[in-house]
């Protein structure tokens, strides 16, 4: 069997090699159109608005876990885009974040914990709702070092 090398993993393949790198690539970039497309909606646009006002454009991550006030710049959907689509428009599966705890959770989600950080997001947006703010500001901490999360005492 003919062979060739296969510029996603880098091996040598036979000729009828499916990569699973590049397939993964194909995958992300259809899956970032369609996100681009989701962003550019009207629907969208309100959304963003009524949340940064809802939450006053506070980073809840950091509000809760680091005990600091940052301005939240990114809308970010618990349940992923990719994973439910339909969820995308939903006021309920979106939170603000600022760039930096947005990274860190995206990071978190690789791990054994996303389904953990998921809980505590949707905690934290009702938290906030329900008033419950300052006395719990910074109660909630992470190491990301082993992907740990706890409560503080």
């Amino acid at each position: 069997m003919p062979l060739k090398s296969c510029s996603g993993c880098n091996k040598i393949v036979p000729y009828n090699h499916v990569c699973k790198v590049i397939a993964k690539e194909k995958s992300k970039a259809r899956n970032s159109k369609e996100d681009a497309h989701i962003y550019n909606t009207p629907e969208w646009k309100r959304l963003r608005k009524d949340i940064h006002s809802r939450y006053n454009s506070v980073d809840l991550w950091s509000f809760y876990v680091d005990g600091t006030i940052k301005e939240a710049k990114v809308i970010h959907h618990i349940i992923e885009i990719n994973a439910n689509k339909e969820l995308a428009y939903d006021y309920n599966n979106v939170i603000p974040l600022s760039v930096d705890s947005h990274t860190l959770i995206h990071k978190l989600y690789k791990t054994k914990h996303k389904d953990d950080v998921k809980e505590l997001l949707y905690m934290f947006k009702k938290m906030y709702e329900d008033n419950k703010r300052l006395d719990y500001m910074g109660k909630y901490n992470t190491t990301t070092k082993g992907c740990k999360l706890g409560v503080n005492e």
